[in-house]
């Protein structure tokens, strides 16, 4: 039950765990694509010469470099993510701490209050209940304001880490290269 409400409040730090898992991955394959791309514009060097051999390799060169950037960012991305997740893992604990307390507390004060009214007659059994519903009051109030502050603390951190991944939205410059104007076209090959 506990489990439940704190989700409600927190999210599902599991699902950007894995979001972080995948971008991660994402990084690597980007990143392999543009090993295979260095690969294979060495070997294309070896055998084609000419002006469109050098632009052509000089554009393959900038694809497999922007590919490592945007690994690096991908991997950069992928951390932000986790740590958005972990960060969100120790607010649903802290949160859930708070939960179980509150009720907890409420559950003390439900019996001191009973406990006020079954023994009311004594004198003694007012105040102690009467104290007993008192203090889990206080504590509940106490409670409440440690949640605030835990609530204003995790939202200025998952903030701070979403001002992070919106300003990696260039990947590297993988996204602003170009793609040639025009297929290459030689004019031997049919």
């Amino acid at each position: 039950m506990i489990g439940w409400i704190t989700k409600q409040f927190t999210g599902d730090w599991r699902a950007l765990a894995r979001f972080g898992i995948a971008v991660g991955r994402l990084g690597d394959c980007v990143g392999d694509v543009g090993h295979n791309i260095r690969y294979a514009r060495d070997e294309v060097a070896r055998h084609w010469t000419g002006n469109a051999a050098s632009s052509a390799l000089a554009y393959f060169t900038e694809v497999a470099a922007a590919c490592a950037a945007a690994q690096a960012a991908l991997r950069e991305l992928s951390g932000q993510y986790k740590e958005a997740a972990r960060g969100n893992w120790l607010f649903a604990n802290q949160a859930a701490g708070v939960i179980t307390g509150i009720t907890d507390a409420a559950m003390l004060g439900g019996i001191g209050a009973g406990i006020g009214t079954l023994f009311g007659w004594t004198g003694l059994g007012a105040w102690a209940g009467g104290t007993l519903a008192g203090s889990q009051i206080l504590r509940i109030t106490a409670l409440i304001q440690d949640a605030t502050k835990i609530i204003q603390t995790a939202g200025s951190t998952l903030s701070a880490i979403a001002g992070a991944v919106l300003g990696m939205t260039d990947l590297g410059g993988l996204r602003s290269l170009p793609l040639p104007a025009h297929p290459y076209d030689h004019p031997g090959v049919p």
